[in-house]
């Protein structure tokens, strides 16, 4: 066994091609931590070779720390294998909750197996850590199971500590894209539900808004730009940035300028980069407009306030 960097402690991006055997090994018998989740995740990309799935569900059940026992069940989400499929299934009674709800999670991206569906929607039905729980729900709508969205719709309504279940469900509504999910997001983000459970409705509202739900889904995030709560209006920004809809630019313009918070500020200037980005041509001459409005809006408060500072006998700085 060779160990580069033994201890690690070098800040580096690592390019050491191992052979499966070198991989195993290093595996089962470096002492270091980095090391040994190191081996995992390079053997999780033999996403063709079933002896790199053998190998990583033989270290799983030997392997004496959680955190690498977790990213075990990460790189076997990669391989997608019926071997790897099969450890994950073992991964689902680990003692440890967190490689619990890694195994499920990566259960997730065995999309139309049946059997990963079963054992997904079985431990979302018995597993009581609502970690695992909230992993299930979203790794069910990774698996593409034909009742992924009556699933999700049922976790959207539990709550859970840090609405961890919730949150779930939201993202795993993100990946299903199915529309049915709008107003389910839309009654989650609004002002007075829990502010976690908001900030994942209003981010996941983001990848809702094309098609015949575009002009809603983007009505309603602008709003959200106005939000009491700042990373509520921060996860509205995000989503604005994701929709790419041009008629958000004139505010996000003004967030840029106006928020208090530096980072929402170079969120705000992001969003407006990438929908500019996205914007065809057929979008620039409206673009303009609304930017030409917005200077003109700007252009005429500047003069009132002038007006109302000359009849005070003041001046405006």
């Amino acid at each position: 066994m060779i160990r580069f960097d033994a201890g690690y402690h070098v800040l580096k991006t690592l390019d050491f091609p191992r052979t499966l055997a070198e991989l195993e090994t290093q595996l089962a018998r470096d002492p270091d931590v980095p090391g040994r989740a190191w081996a995992a995740e390079q053997l999780g990309s033999r996403t063709r070779e079933a002896q790199a799935a053998q190998i990583l569900a033989r270290a799983l059940d030997k392997e004496p720390f959680w955190g690498v026992r977790v990213e075990i069940a990460k790189a076997l989400g990669k391989i997608r294998l019926p071997a790897a499929r099969d450890a994950l299934f073992g991964a689902l009674k680990d003692a440890d909750t967190r490689v619990r709800a890694a195994a499920v999670e990566s259960l997730g991206r065995f999309r139309d197996d049946p059997d990963a569906q079963a054992a997904i929607r079985t431990a979302f039905r018995n597993q009581k850590n609502v970690y695992v729980k909230g992993a299930a729900a979203k790794a069910y709508a990774g698996a593409r199971a034909p009742d992924a969205f009556g699933l999700l719709k049922e976790a959207a309504s539990i709550g859970s500590y840090r609405e961890v279940v919730a949150t779930g469900a939201y993202e795993g509504m993100q990946d299903l894209r199915d529309f049915r999910a709008v107003p389910i997001l839309k009654a989650g983000a609004r002002y007075g539900e829990n502010r976690r459970r908001r900030e994942a409705a209003i981010r996941a509202l983001g990848d809702f808004a094309r098609g015949d739900a575009k002009s809603e889904v983007v009505d309603f995030l602008m709003q959200r730009l106005e939000d009491p709560w700042i990373f509520a209006r921060d996860a509205a920004i995000e989503a604005l940035g994701k929709a790419g809809d041009a008629r958000a630019i004139p505010l996000l313009l003004d967030a840029s300028q106006a928020e208090f918070n530096a980072r929402l500020r170079r969120h705000a200037r992001e969003a407006i980069a990438s929908i500019r980005g996205a914007s065809g041509g057929a979008d620039l001459d409206e673009l303009r407009k609304r930017l030409d409005q917005l200077q003109d809006s700007s252009d005429s408060l500047r003069e009132r306030m002038d007006r109302l500072e000359a009849e005070k006998g003041g001046t405006r700085p």
